[in-house]
């Protein structure tokens, strides 16, 4: 016969049964490293023992030592791994030992828990995994939730960026050194052509000409004027807040900055003689 063929329970008397279930008990205790025929052999011995025959405390205490050494070599992976029968002949002993009456309310808790875990954990293991994959997740969510918070404030305020970034490069600047030039050439001009002219100019008779660079100017100081209130409005619509927090808020500066740089530079551009000179000082 095959290695793999059992004993029916009434192949063999009480005797024979308990002398080769001992015989089995005392070969594991000798092993240092189970195999599959080990736990194949328990599984059969216990199985066949008569259903009348009393297991004293003495063989199920050492039943119960066996199956604990086969436990510790599968948690362990302290077996041959080669052999794929030994999860299988594993599981037929776990199966088998949890029937048996001769064990303590207690052992048979232990051998239905290992028995569990063996075929996919046991309920408290699946649900502290399923309570830590939870957690876990929880905190993986919460993680993104700001992340995409935060990325929608970095691009709210590019936007903002990049429509104040347009509005500059759609404001055209004067040429200041085509301006200067021609107003000196100009002057050089009427000084050699016409001395009188050049002398009543001198005493205030006449107002000089209007600089197209500075009035260029000007109409750009207005129009990022517009732009800045029409900035100003939004936030303040946006935030609910008042005009002078508005003129304090971090989308608003650029627009606040250049129109103060404009304005400097239109009064930079000043003569003495302009018209507007002490309105410009007040502004």
């Amino acid at each position: 016969s095959s290695n793999k063929t059992w004993w029916g329970r009434s192949s063999r008397t009480a005797a024979a049964t308990m002398h080769y279930l001992k015989t089995v008990l005392q070969g594991l205790v000798n092993k240092k490293q189970l195999d599959a025929e080990d736990l194949y052999k328990l599984n059969e011995a216990t199985f066949n023992m008569p259903e009348e025959d009393n297991i004293d405390d003495k063989i199920s205490s050492k039943l119960f030592a066996a199956v604990e050494k086969a436990v510790a070599a599968y948690t362990s992976g302290k077996y041959d791994s080669g052999d794929a029968n030994f999860f299988y002949d594993y599981v037929a002993l776990l199966g088998t030992m949890q029937n048996q009456h001769f064990f303590t309310t207690k052992q048979n808790q232990m051998i239905v828990s290992w028995l569990k875990e063996a075929l996919g954990g046991s309920d408290a293991a699946q649900e502290e995994k399923s309570k830590g994959n939870a957690k876990g997740d929880a905190k993986v969510l919460a993680r993104l939730e700001e992340d995409n918070r935060k990325l929608h404030e970095e691009v709210s305020k590019l936007k903002d960026l990049a429509a104040a970034v347009l509005t500059l490069k759609n404001i055209k600047l004067p040429e200041a050194s085509k301006g200067a030039g021609k107003g000196k050439g100009g002057g050089k001009s009427e000084s050699k052509g016409d001395s009188g002219k050049s002398k009543g100019k001198g005493k205030g008779e006449s107002d000089p000409p209007a600089d197209p660079a500075r009035k260029e100017l000007k109409a750009q100081v207005n129009t990022a004027g517009r732009v800045l209130a029409k900035k100003k409005r939004e936030i303040m619509d946006k935030y609910n807040i008042e005009a002078s927090a508005a003129l304090d808020h971090e989308e608003v500066a650029p627009f606040l900055q250049n129109l103060k740089d404009l304005k400097e530079k239109y009064m930079s551009m000043r003569r003495p003689g302009d018209k507007d000179a002490a309105e410009e000082e007040a502004a």
